[in-house]
């Protein structure tokens, strides 16, 4: 019976192991045909969840390898023999746009050297450079006389934890207060293009208020420095803020006086270079003066006058290099010159010379503006145009489109000769040099006139002539437009 027992469990056994065969099988055959769902009946439910799992792995599988066979199928066209190793289609890789410049024939350069948009533009009141800032951290001096050098020279100052928004020179050049963008604090720096110390071009003097960043952004700035020779005007630095807050400092960033000008929102503000007076520009469309009083140390600062002219907000102001004459423009596409050179301790009023319009997108465009040292052109930028005007009779002179590739015009700038006007603030990071063609031919007319009122003067008369053939000349450089 032992013999029979043992042979029947090897019987058994190999029963099972042939049924268990057949069920492999069978599985795999239903798995081939995608009939998982019997496959699961067969194993019963204790197997379904791991069964499951490899059909769905081999489906996958299944589903992959004919998409990779449409896909090669497809790469041929239909038309390529069968087995052919198809060939994988090149990236196409996006080519950066070409900044075109200008093609106006008053171009004269354009300057580049900055890696980020130019926030600012400026010549020193001694005409001997062109400071401009921009987001890539730099502040750089251009030689004025060197302007048309292709690169012209340049020194380069990097700004540390920042970047500046605005620049403003003391009148000897030997100076400069700088807006920085993040910090909401101006930088006080000691210019020398020619150190040889070791010390560098700019060198940080004070940091202002002593006691710590403004609340909010700064959107004016400037810079007054006494005259000890003619013991006239006062040393102070000015900053204004985006809200109604107008603060004067004293050099080592001690606060001299805070004022509210209750503008409900400030845009603009600068000093005239003498830094007798502070102009600031209103969303309510009017650009408010204040005189201030000192010589030397100084005193106060008040109100004297309140421009008004723009139905929108006054955006943009500008002195002219002699402190007479103010520009303004506003929102609504409008440009005011105002004489400023008045006795307003006795009553006197600021008297409107010329006023126009010009073509205003809107949308928070914001407009800039620059009087000429000469007194003769008012130039206006808006978003990327510019636009040349006679101060004298108002007449729109000259119209430049398309000035800059993009952005935004931010900054205007003459040198002391009224022959150039540089512009910045495109994000072509660019800044380009303009020739002042509409006053030259003012400059050329009035020497005419002068030529002939000399009448037998040797002297004067070869004087006059000379200023008018190097003025025809410069006028002569560019193509009639």
């Amino acid at each position: 019976m032992g013999d029979t027992g043992e042979d029947m469990t090897r019987a058994l056994q190999v029963a099972f192991t042939v049924m268990a065969g057949l069920l492999v099988v069978a599985m795999v055959a239903m798995w081939r045909a995608g009939d998982s769902a019997s496959a699961q009946d067969l194993l019963g439910p204790g197997m379904s969840a791991a069964t499951k799992k490899q059909a769905d792995k081999q489906r996958a599988r299944e589903e992959a390898e004919a998409a990779k066979a449409a896909a090669a199928a497809a790469g041929h066209g239909g038309g390529h023999e069968a087995g052919k190793r198809t060939e994988k289609p090149k990236p196409q890789h996006s080519k950066k746009a070409k900044v075109v410049a200008s093609t106006h024939p008053w171009l004269a350069n354009t300057i580049k050297g900055h890696t980020g948009r130019v926030t600012a533009v400026v010549v020193s009141q001694d005409d001997k450079f062109v400071g401009s800032a921009s987001d890539d951290r730099t502040i750089r001096l251009w030689p004025v006389k060197a302007l048309e050098r292709r690169p012209p020279p340049c020194v380069q100052f990097n700004v540390d934890l920042d970047h500046a928004t605005m620049l403003a020179f003391a009148p000897d050049g030997k100076a400069c207060v700088a807006a920085m963008g993040q910090e909401h604090v101006l930088r006080l720096y000691r210019v020398d293009p020619k150190d040889k110390s070791g010390n560098g071009v700019f060198s940080l003097k004070q940091q202002l208020p002593a006691e710590g960043a403004l609340e909010y952004e700064i959107v004016g700035c400037g810079l007054s420095v006494a005259n000890p020779m003619t013991r006239t005007g006062c040393t102070y630095v000015m900053a204004a803020t985006a809200m109604t807050e107008l603060r004067y400092f004293s050099i080592d960033g001690t606060t001299l006086q805070t004022i509210d000008t209750k503008m409900i929102g400030q845009v603009y503000a600068c000093l005239s270079p003498n830094g007798h007076l502070t102009a600031v520009c209103g969303r309510l469309g009017m650009v408010r003066l204040l005189e201030v009083q000192g010589k030397g140390d100084f005193i106060k600062a008040a109100t004297v006058m309140d421009l008004t002219g723009h139905s929108g907000e006054a955006q943009h102001c500008s002195f002219s290099l002699c402190s007479t004459r103010l520009a303004c423009v506003g929102g609504d596409g409008s440009w005011v010159v105002w004489d400023v050179d008045v006795e307003f301790d006795r009553g006197g009023d600021a008297k409107k010379l010329a006023s126009g319009q010009f073509v205003h997108p809107g949308g928070g465009t914001k407009a800039v503006c620059a009087l000429s040292p000469d007194l003769q052109v008012a130039v206006v930028g808006c978003g990327v145009r510019l636009f040349f005007f006679s101060v004298a009779t108002s007449e729109l002179l000259e119209t430049i489109d398309d000035a800059h590739t993009s952005g935004e015009i931010c900054g205007l700038t003459f040198d002391a000769e009224s022959r150039f006007v540089c512009s910045s603030g495109g994000m072509d990071k660019r800044i380009c040099v303009w020739k002042n063609i509409a006053g030259a031919r003012f400059k050329a007319a009035a020497l005419n006139v002068a030529l002939i009122k000399a009448g037998k003067d040797r002297a004067a008369s070869e004087r006059i002539q000379a200023s008018l053939d190097g003025t025809t000349q410069f006028i002569a450089s560019v193509a009639s437009v």
